[in-house]
């Protein structure tokens, strides 16, 4: 079975984002730390320091800047805390010229500092420390800054990355929304009804012009309200249902919606799947489709019967893979979502807890 070929965006293609990968971070740090040796070897031989207390000094360096660059720039910068984030680095910075000095002080242990020299006036010790504050501040900043610009590489290719799985998935549900066999059985249906029973027809009616107002034109927001996407699903299956009356659809949705935001087309995918595997005329098949809202996550709970005859596949339906639908949350929801198929002989089952923040 044929499936729409998704995008390689495991392997970015920008050559300075290659350079900047996670993959080669053990030589960042490598070179980094080389680099940063050689200058603390030309300070203090200009000092004209002892060479013995080197290691000391340096493991304080390594130490403050490790916790800046995972427990500061993470906990505070990156979490619009700024104000706390340039307190904690000063102290930080304050600690780190002071501990080795402190330490020597504390433990008798001969540091080699001229700020123990007798012959030093108090003005030089003064702007030794100053110089020194300077010093651990520029290593702190490089190494702060190569972090946030690492930082900035990624988010712009997962931006380039969900920009064009975006399009891509756009595109794919604008060649299927225009399906002419799907309007064709619609309308078909319509008109049956309308020998039938005119209300239900004209119910219908209603229905499918809902459903290609809001492919056409409510959807093209990068996000959509929770309701509206809803509101969607339910028309869909009612139109469905027209033709696959024996069928058992339930549908259970949350109550009292929030403003909550979601991509759009995020759960037609495995509804859709569904229908096409879970809606034989031969059987009383069933499918249940189930949201609800639970403090910050969203879950989607969506089950449909299965026999020989009817096996779910990787592909879901519309052409859209499973593969890509996988990537599409992998982009919009990064480390807060969770994406379970259970596979089994009589049913299939797809469970999906978003985590959302609006």
């Amino acid at each position: 079975m044929s499936e729409v070929k998704t995008i390689n965006d495991t392997q970015p293609v920008n050559k300075l984002f290659k350079l900047l990968n996670n993959d080669y971070r053990i030589i960042h740090h490598f070179l980094f730390w080389s680099f940063y040796i050689f200058v603390q070897y030309l300070n203090v031989y200009a000092r004209q320091d002892d060479f013995s207390s080197l290691s000391l000094y340096v493991a304080f360096d390594v130490v403050a800047v490790y916790i800046n660059l995972y427990i500061l720039l993470p906990k505070l910068l990156l979490q619009n805390k700024g104000f706390r984030y340039v307190l904690s680095l000063f102290a930080l910075i304050v600690l780190n010229v002071a501990g080795p000095h402190l330490l020597g002080i504390l433990t008798g242990i001969d540091t080699h500092s001229c700020y123990s020299c007798g012959d030093k006036t108090l003005l030089y010790k003064i702007s030794l420390a100053f110089s020194d504050t300077l010093y651990i501040s520029l290593i702190q900043g490089t190494a702060a800054g190569l972090k946030l610009f690492k930082i900035w590489i990624r988010n712009q290719e997962k931006i380039r990355c969900l920009e064009t799985e975006n399009l891509k998935t756009e595109l794919a549900y604008l060649k299927n929304q225009m399906n002419p066999h799907f309007l064709f059985n619609t309308l078909n249906n319509i008109y049956i009804q309308i020998k039938v029973d005119s209300l239900k027809a004209e119910k219908t009616i209603l229905d499918l012009s809902d459903l290609l107002r809001y492919q056409l034109y409510d959807c093209s927001q990068e996000k959509i309200l929770l309701s509206d996407d809803i509101n969607y699903l339910k028309n869909y299956l009612r139109i469905e249902l027209i033709r696959k009356s024996k069928v058992k659809i339930d549908f259970i949705e949350p109550e009292n919606l929030k403003r909550i935001l979601i991509p759009p087309f995020l759960f037609i995918p495995f509804v859709e799947n569904a229908i096409k595997h879970g809606g034989s005329e031969e059987n009383e098949d069933y499918i249940k489709v189930s949201i609800s809202i639970k403090n910050n996550y969203l879950y989607l709970e969506v089950i449909n019967s299965k026999d020989n005859r009817n096996l779910n596949s990787d592909t879901i339906q519309g052409g859209v893979g499973l593969a890509n639908v996988k990537r599409r949350l992998e982009l919009l929801y990064p480390n807060s979502h969770k994406l379970t198929i259970i596979d089994e002989t009589d049913k299939y089952q797809v469970n999906l807890e978003l985590k959302f923040t609006n």
